[in-house]
């Protein structure tokens, strides 16, 4: 997930881990030799990850007689990464979106619209469990 990719960049890069995670955001825009070095490593760290979903994905299929897969829900910090569903798009069999777990509930919770919309990607298990009617 995104936190590889930010281990990624500190690794390829050479830097602490909080100056890789401002990079692999474009918040760090004083170099951008090494900020274009950073979307490199995200990138091949993301196409490393799709293959591996991939992967598992025909595992699955091949393994579940009359199992289909149209949709893929993509969720978590490392679904705000830019270069993220575009890869997914390129390897997967299947349409890639961005999953909203605010779709049929709505928090309760007194912020602005563009901080839920930056939070609602992280909340998508927390959200998951608090629905009820769940297995346990």
């Amino acid at each position: 997930g995104g936190r590889e990719v930010t281990e990624a960049i500190s690794r390829a890069l050479d830097v602490p881990t909080d100056e890789a995670e401002r990079l692999k955001r474009g918040l760090d825009g004083q170099d951008p030799d090494k900020a274009a070095h950073a979307q490199r490593v995200a990138s091949d760290r993301a196409a490393s990850f799709a293959q591996d979903v991939r992967s598992s994905l025909e595992f699955y299929l091949t393994q579940t007689p009359n199992a289909r897969l149209s949709r893929v829900l993509v969720s978590g910090g490392g679904s705000k990464l830019d270069v993220l569903q575009p890869v997914l798009e390129e390897e997967l069999p299947a349409d890639v979106v961005q999953g909203r777990p605010f779709h049929r509930v709505r928090p309760d919770l007194n912020l602005p619209e563009e901080v839920m919309a930056e939070a609602e990607p992280l909340l998508a298990v927390a959200v998951g469990l608090a629905l009820p009617g769940g297995r346990g």
